[in-house]
C-alpha cells in the first residue's frame, strides 16, 4: 500500500512540475577552469541549456604559469532538447557549429542506489553514463522530479544536483532553482535551432570536427617546419620541442563531447 502511494505521489508531483517553466541556475565550470553562469529552463517536456560565457576569444593565463585557450563568440554555447533529440551551438575556430543527436538509445544512466550523499539541502543518489566520448557522475535527488539537465544530461527521476566528467574537465554544480513565467529566453534558444535550414546530425558533426581539427594540426605543423628553415637559414641552432600529445589532449579537452576516432587521426600527424 506505500508503494502504491508513494508511486501515485510521485506522478502527481511530477505532473505539477511538468505544468510550469523552471529556471534552474548552475556554476558551470569549462575546460579552461572558468567558473561561468548556465540556466537550464525547462517544462519537463523539453529544454535549453545556456552557458553565459561573456569571456573574448583568445589566450588565458592562469596565476600558476599555465595558459588556455578560450574558443566563444558573443552567442556562445547553448543546448535545446526535446523528447527525442538534443541540438547543440558553440563557436569553433570563428565559426558556428551546429547539429542535432538522437538521444533516445544514449542515455544509459546506471544509478547506484547504495551510493548517497547530502549536497545542500538536497538528499542524492549517484548515477553514471557513458555519452559522446565521456564519462559522466551524476548526483541527484527524487525531491524535485525534473528529468532534464545541464548540457545533455537527461533522463534520470530527479533533478541533476551536481555533475562533472570522469576528469573533471567540465562541471555543473547547483545554485537556485525558481519558476520562470516569461518563456521568451526559452522560446530565443529553442527557435534559434528549428529556424535553421541545415543542421548537421551527429555523425556529420564527428566528420566535421574531424576534418577542422586535422586540417589545423597540419597547419601548426607547416608552420614549425617554417620556422625552423628561416633560423637555419640565420645561423641558428634551435631544437624546437613540441609535445604532440599533449597538443592532442587539448583538443579533445575543449569539446564537450569528441568523435571516437579524433585523437586517432591527429596522432597521424606528426612534428
Amino acid at each position: 500500500m506505500k508503494k502504491t502511494i508513494y508511486f501515485l505521489l510521485f506522478i502527481f508531483t511530477s505532473f505539477l512540475y511538468a505544468q510550469e517553466l523552471y529556471k534552474i541556475d548552475y556554476k558551470f565550470t569549462d575546460n579552461t577552469g572558468g567558473i561561468i553562469n548556465s540556466t537550464l529552463l525547462t517544462d519537463n517536456n523539453e529544454a535549453t541549456f545556456k552557458v553565459y560565457d561573456e569571456r573574448d576569444r583568445g589566450i588565458v593565463d592562469h596565476s600558476n604559469g599555465d595558459v588556455s585557450f578560450v574558443e566563444n563568440d558573443s552567442l556562445s554555447k547553448f543546448f535545446y532538447s526535446n523528447k527525442e533529440k538534443s541540438y547543440y551551438r558553440f563557436p569553433l575556430r570563428f565559426e558556428e557549429i551546429i547539429y542535432s543527436d538522437e538521444l533516445k538509445d544514449k542515455l544509459k544512466w546506471k544509478i547506484n542506489p547504495d551510493s548517497k550523499k547530502k549536497i545542500g539541502k538536497y538528499n542524492c543518489t549517484e548515477a553514471k553514463l557513458f555519452l559522446n566520448g565521456r564519462y559522466y557522475t551524476a548526483w541527484f535527488t527524487f525531491d524535485v522530479p525534473i528529468k532534464f539537465g545541464p548540457l545533455k544530461l537527461h533522463g534520470l527521476p530527479g533533478l541533476v544536483v551536481e555533475a562533472s566528467d570522469e576528469k573533471g574537465i567540465f562541471k555543473a554544480q547547483l545554485v537556485t532553482i525558481s519558476k520562470q513565467k516569461n518563456r521568451k529566453e526559452f522560446n530565443k534558444y529553442k527557435n534559434y535551432f528549428l529556424k535553421k535550414k541545415d543542421i548537421m546530425n551527429y555523425s556529420d558533426f564527428e566528420k566535421k570536427i574531424v576534418e577542422i581539427e586535422v586540417n589545423n594540426k597540419i597547419r601548426w605543423i607547416a608552420e614549425f617546419k617554417k620556422m625552423d628553415l628561416e633560423d637555419k637559414a640565420k645561423g641558428y641552432d634551435i631544437d624546437h620541442s613540441v609535445n604532440e600529445d599533449m597538443s592532442d589532449q587539448e583538443i579533445i579537452d575543449n569539446l564537450i563531447e569528441y568523435p571516437s576516432n579524433l585523437k586517432i587521426e591527429l596522432k597521424k600527424y606528426r612534428y
